[in-house]
């Protein structure tokens, strides 16, 4: 019997039988489980290549809407890990990877060059230490304005002498300015302009003939009104407030003041020529202002206004006439002003960004006192000193390398106090 039984087992170790003893596997099919094991891994790293693309991803559009790298670690620790494939084995953790009950940390990634150079323009970059930017404006003024002196007849002919005057001004404005980011929500800076300006007034009358014109030029360049400010960010950009930044500015008066400047005639064949003796670069007057702007990112547009108020105080000054045979000391009061402004912008590319623009400053009236005279203690508004200026901008940034960007802007006026335009080169460089 035993011998029986043994024949039975060797003819099952050879052969196979029913209760599950199998023979030795065949090579061939070896090696095709072998390879199927290799693609089923080949395909869990490329899975695991194209979720780790989407969360760089995700993270670079979470920082685009304002989320520093503790919000995005946050969000990271709180989204679930993605569930390994059916049928397959746990991935070992990557080299670097933290370890199971570490804390994730999440880079915060970098902006690209062109958002930087747009936020830069904007005055909305706070992590830079320092940064030196000098630029170069120039804008051109053109006005007319007839003078009629007569009357009208039949409501169509006018009957009486025509005056024809005309100024054109050209105004260049080189500004250096430094921006010190003292904390991640707190820039200071100090602005230095030089203008240069030069006007030519034209005048119709020569000889008593209003057709006949006659010139004069006018040009001066000093040091302007110098000014210091501060910016501080209140809020950071997240998915619902967008980032809110105030500021603050005091301007000195520096520049040359307009007031007692002098009106001549330097032509003796024209009366109606008068020319100042001087052109001002300042406004004489100590200046102080408060802002509060906001920039939103809605991909890929980059949403940004501001608005603000600023404060002329009054002050007393040697001589404010500008008749040359008079001497009046008195009181300027320049008027307050509102401005506000709202725009978009564009990321073209890595290096570009693109934005268009819309700014209006509104400025009261001026008032006058005299010391002395006839009218002395007396308040006098100043007819035609308020001002409207509405702009409309375009302007381009380029970055040239890691540390220096190219500012452009070209402003169109739209209202007559406003320059026909303007256009603005800026070159700030970051340590």
């Amino acid at each position: 019997m035993k011998s029986i039984f043994l024949a039975f087992a060797a003819a099952a170790l050879a052969f196979g039988s029913p209760f599950g003893l199998a023979a030795d596997p065949d090579p061939e099919t070896l090696l095709q489980e072998l390879e199927a094991l290799k693609q089923s891994n080949d395909r869990q790293r490329q899975e695991l290549r194209e979720m780790e693309a989407k969360l760089e991803r995700l993270e670079s559009q979470l920082r685009a809407m304002g989320l520093g790298p503790k919000q995005v670690g946050t969000l990271a620790q709180a989204a679930p890990a993605p569930e390994p494939p059916a049928g397959s084995a746990a991935q070992p953790a990557r080299e670097g990877a933290p370890a199971a009950g570490e804390e994730t940390v999440v880079k915060e990634p970098a902006r690209t060059r062109s958002v930087e150079g747009l936020l830069q323009q904007r005055e909305a970059v706070f992590d830079q230490r320092f940064t030196l930017e000098p630029s170069l404006t120039y804008s051109r003024f053109d006005r007319r304005l007839i003078n009629l002196t007569g009357f009208l007849a039949l409501d169509a002919i006018f009957l009486g002498q025509i005056d024809v005057e005309q100024t054109k001004s050209n105004l260049f404005n080189l500004d250096l300015t430094g921006r010190w980011g003292i904390t991640p929500r707190l820039q200071l800076d100090v602005n230095v302009p030089y203008l240069y300006r030069e006007s030519q007034f034209i005048s119709g009358g020569v000889g008593g003939a209003s057709p006949v014109v006659s010139d004069q030029w006018v040009s001066n360049g000093d040091i302007g009104d110098v000014s210091m400010g501060a910016f501080y960010q209140l809020r950071r950009e997240d998915g619902t407030w967008p980032d809110l930044i105030a500021n603050v500015r005091v301007k000195a008066p520096t520049g040359k003041e307009p007031y007692g400047i002098k009106v001549i005639n330097r032509d003796p064949n024209n009366n109606n020529l008068g020319t100042p003796t001087d052109l001002a670069t300042g406004s004489g007057l100590w200046t102080a202002s408060v802002g509060l702007s906001f920039l939103k990112t809605v991909d890929p547009a980059i949403f940004f206004g501001n608005i603000g108020y600023i404060h002329n105080f009054k002050d007393n000054f040697d001589d404010i006439s500008t008749d040359p045979n008079v001497i009046a000391p008195g009181e300027i009061e320049l008027g307050n002003a509102f401005l506000w402004g709202i725009g978009v912008g564009f990321a073209v590319n890595e290096r570009t960004s693109l934005s268009f623009a819309f700014n209006q400053f509104i400025q009261g009236s001026a008032k006058q006192t005299f010391a002395v005279g006839s009218s002395a203690g007396q308040r006098q508004e100043i007819i035609g000193s308020e001002a409207n200026a509405a702009t409309f901008n375009v302007g381009v940034t380029y970055s040239l390398t890691d540390n220096m960007t190219l500012l452009t802007n070209l402003g169109v006026g739209l209202t007559p106090d406003s320059p026909d335009f303007a256009v603005r080169v800026g070159l700030p460089y970051t340590w």
